[in-house]
């Protein structure tokens, strides 16, 4: 740093060689780097880095290093421009940091789609625009002007955003090659194009089926940025890309003349196809598969897809949800016809945690419930370590930012309706809406598994109640407390243990075994354990002081006898 303050009066790299140092390390976690890059960037008199850091940082997955520069950026009035290069971040700050004051002008950032922002000066152009719109009113929407549609979206004084939802609000369902170069010439990434791509699809608009706009978005998924700027750049017109004997020529004439460039590119464009087609004959028949019963055909093809890297699309992981985890009952019988639906159902989801394929937290709550209601506690604990461990490692490895069910994000004006919502990778599990904590912090599903802990530890009765070693890594050797402890495992992995709850579920499982007279606690009742040690037990698995002492606890079992024999 010293010699930083030496050096920089003499020789300033500038702020474009300032910007792209601090972007080179800014990226690196380490809290002294973090530290030093920000010293450098308060000395400097360089500023108008909000819309280089942030987003490069949103993308990496380090929401929390970019909550830091945001503060530092805010404290020297370094604000982003009207651009939508912050946007993903403001919305994500904005959804799930409501409380966040956002200067003016990241609120300007995140209004960008509204009409206020739209240039007057684009009367004309929308007028002939919405004119050009043949309203077929077959229910598959209007058809697109793809001539006009190109010119609405590559004006710069129109908003992107704005410009989507406008041809949305329109009833356009599908856009033509020229409209989506239009839209992918105003992106400077593959990424970015991609993120376009996708909002297209959240708001029903497709991008057709043209061969230019197949291999366009295959390119971007590729991140192929050399392939993608060649193909978006070239003087052939996007319509002859659907003429495969025209093609052939021009290529055989790149070739003669040395135009390597128009060749490469040509010749990357076959595979992009062939990709673009495996793609989609691997979902269609992965539905298919699915709606006919043929899970095990289904399962396979999963397994290939995951290896071969194949997308499942949404569409596909909606087929799936509805097929086979919807018809499941939240109270089943215990029958082995639901065992095998159940497994089935677990078998899917699984493979979709797997392959990054976010579900509504209430199917996985569904499946749990089921194994609860089986007594299978053994794979109940197992599926929910190993839902928790797969999003840790996907967290840990992959990084960036990770598609959550737009229901278990917490709700916003700014979209409208999303199949799915991108946040960092390190997003606290302290957020109530984390997607472990959707999942997991539920007061029913805590409740239910003290409950199905006692139940299956009370079956297999031991004399050895209060003779657990407090370093046991097993629940089963918890006994009638194995929920509880199950409960605090999962506590450590950061679900909060809801004390309140546990010890209510507990006490209550406590009456109903040492007061309540059925058939069932009069077998059984000789041989229980004296209080105090079934007292000490439940501690011992929650890990804390979790029932009070006896005379207390006795108490409150009574108090819950009362209330049971005084309900009609």
């Amino acid at each position: 740093m010293q010699w930083h303050l030496r050096l920089i009066p003499n020789f300033d790299p500038g702020r474009e060689e300032f910007g792209a140092l601090l972007q080179e390390f800014v990226v690196i976690p380490d809290a002294d780097m973090q530290q030093t890059l920000q010293a450098i960037y308060i000395m400097s008199l360089h500023r108008s880095l909000y819309d280089e850091l942030i987003p490069l940082l949103y993308r990496s997955g380090r929401s929390q290093q970019c909550n830091a520069w945001r503060s530092l950026f805010v404290r020297h009035r370094d604000l982003p421009r009207p651009t939508p290069d912050s946007q993903p971040y403001l919305k994500y700050l904005a959804r799930y940091f409501p409380s966040v004051t956002l200067e003016l002008e990241e609120q300007m950032v995140l209004g960008l789609n509204s009409s206020a922002y739209w240039n007057g000066q684009d009367d004309t152009l929308w007028d002939a625009m919405k004119d050009a719109q043949d309203d077929k009113g077959d229910g598959a929407g209007r058809q697109h002007s793809d001539n006009l549609g190109a010119r609405w979206f590559a004006s710069s004084w129109v908003p992107l955003d704005f410009a989507i939802h406008a041809v949305h609000a329109l009833g356009v369902r599908q856009i033509g090659p020229l409209s989506l170069q239009s839209i992918a010439l105003r992106e400077s990434t593959a990424h970015g194009v991609v993120a376009r791509i996708e909002q297209l699809r959240k708001v029903n608009i497709s991008i057709g089926c043209s061969a230019y706009s197949l291999v366009l978005k295959r390119f971007a998924e590729n991140e192929d940025n050399e392939l993608l700027y060649e193909l978006l750049h070239t003087d052939i017109h996007p319509d002859v890309f659907d003429d495969p004997l025209v093609l052939a020529s021009i290529r055989d004439k790149a070739l003669k003349e040395g135009a390597w460039k128009t060749h490469r590119l040509l010749l990357a464009i076959q595979p992009a196809m062939v990709e673009e087609s495996v793609y989609s004959t691997s979902n269609l028949l992965l539905q298919e598969c699915v709606k006919h019963g043929q899970d095990k055909q289904a399962l396979a093809l999963l397994d290939d897809m995951r290896t071969m890297n194949i997308d499942v699309s949404t569409a596909t992981v909606q087929h799936i949800c509805s097929s086979i985890v919807d018809p499941l009952p939240w109270n089943p019988k215990t029958t082995a016809t639901n065992r095998d639906a159940w497994d089935m159902a677990i078998a899917y989801l699984t493979r979709l945690a797997l392959l990054k394929k976010p579900v509504h937290s209430h199917y996985w709550q569904k499946i749990i419930f089921g194994l609860g209601k089986f007594g299978r506690i053994g794979e109940l604990e197992d599926l929910c370590l190993g839902i928790i461990d797969t999003y840790g490692r996907l967290c840990a490895s992959e990084g960036g930012l990770l598609p959550v069910h737009y229901l278990d994000t917490p709700p916003s004006d700014l979209e409208g309706y999303v199949t799915d919502v991108l946040v960092p990778a390190d997003l606290p599990i302290t957020h109530e809406h984390h997607p472990m904590r959707r999942v997991f912090d539920n007061p029913a599903l805590h409740t239910a598994v003290v409950r199905w802990g006692f139940k299956a530890g009370f079956s297999k009765y031991s004399s050895n109640w209060n003779m657990v070693s407090i370093n046991s890594a097993t629940t089963s050797a918890y006994s009638v407390a194995r929920g509880v402890r199950f409960l605090a495992i999962l506590n450590e992995r950061g679900i909060p243990f809801r004390a309140a709850i546990v010890q209510e579920e507990v006490i209550r499982c406590l009456a109903r075994t040492y007061l309540l007279q059925d058939k069932r606690a009069s077998r059984n009742k000789a041989g229980l354990p004296p209080l105090s040690a079934m007292r000490e037990l439940f501690d011992k698995a929650a890990g804390r002081d979790l029932l009070p002492d006896v005379a207390k606890l006795r108490d409150m079992m009574e108090s819950i006898k009362e209330r049971t024999h005084d309900r009609p």
